[in-house]
């Protein structure tokens, strides 16, 4: 085997090690720039119809419960949700789920108990044991702070984003780690090659090996149409999860847009030097 053909059969398998160390700086990337990322989902809830059909869920279940108490002025109970209350309860909730916390919701529960317990006794005929009264109190309360910590607080998610927090630093050191390798390797394969230029050969066909895959991937999502039919059903939970994965999708197609364009650069300053030898 000639020393020519020697280089050639290196840089080759340069080069598909350079196509996974190219895979994981881009998956390192976007998952820090994602689901690592506070940011992004605080958007989400900001730009995503999720406020207001929340406010809408909750306040429908506070009805149902009041009603059933016999509570039939509600309108100063109903009141104590406002949009600003349920958006900035959720933005603080989703905020520090990342590092595994809740919310206090006690300022709100006793809003909600001084609002039953004043209608309650002004409504009271004396029928009814003090004890008992108050015992019916506090069940509407708790009823109905439940509800609300049931909708605002999405289950598991403490746990989920914890978890992805202990895997962030991982993945910085990924994205560190597999860009120096990927420097390294095309420097590498440069030194090899008797011509220089034909180093852009072996970069393309890295470069297109990720746009492929990218390319595949995003195909994949659009003709499935995955992102709406995501098995959460029709709520305010759906459009923050529909809101968020778009988000994610839309930086999924950047990197594949410049994955391409990386791709096409490498190609023409390949075949650019072969085309002036033959000219």
């Amino acid at each position: 085997m000639t020393k020519e053909k020697l280089s050639s059969l290196i840089s080759h398998i340069l080069a598909l090690f350079l196509t996974f160390t190219l895979f994981g700086v881009t998956v390192c990337a976007l998952i820090l720039c994602t689901v690592a990322n506070p940011k992004m989902l605080d958007d989400a809830i900001l730009n995503s119809n999720y406020v207001k059909p929340l406010k809408q869920e909750i306040a429908d279940k506070w009805d149902n419960l009041a009603a059933i108490c016999g509570m039939e002025e509600r309108d100063e109970l109903l009141a104590l949700l406002t949009e600003e209350r349920i958006e900035n309860d959720s933005r603080e909730y989703f905020k520090k789920a990342y590092s595994g916390e809740t919310i206090d919701t006690a300022a709100l529960k006793e809003k909600v108990h001084k609002v039953v317990s004043d209608y309650a006794y002004k409504n009271d005929w004396g029928l009814i044991p003090k004890a008992e009264l108050e015992q019916n109190i506090n069940d509407l309360v708790n009823s109905c702070m439940d509800e609300y910590d049931l909708s605002v607080k999405v289950r598991l998610i403490p746990k989920l984003l914890g978890t992805v927090t202990k895997f962030k630093k991982i993945a910085a050191i990924g994205f560190v780690g597999s860009a120096i390798l990927s420097i390294g390797i095309m420097v590498f394969i440069f030194f090899l090659q008797h011509k220089r230029l034909k180093t852009a050969f072996y970069t393309f066909t890295a470069f297109g090996g990720n746009s492929a895959l990218y390319l595949f991937m995003v195909l994949f999502v659009l003709l499935g149409d995955l992102i709406n039919r995501i098995p959460i059903e029709e709520s305010a939970l759906y459009n923050l999860a529909s809101g968020y994965l778009q988000s994610i999708f839309t930086l999924v197609i950047i990197i594949t847009v410049l994955l391409l364009i990386l791709s096409l650069l490498s190609l023409i300053l390949y075949l650019k030097p072969q085309k002036n030898k033959n000219t």
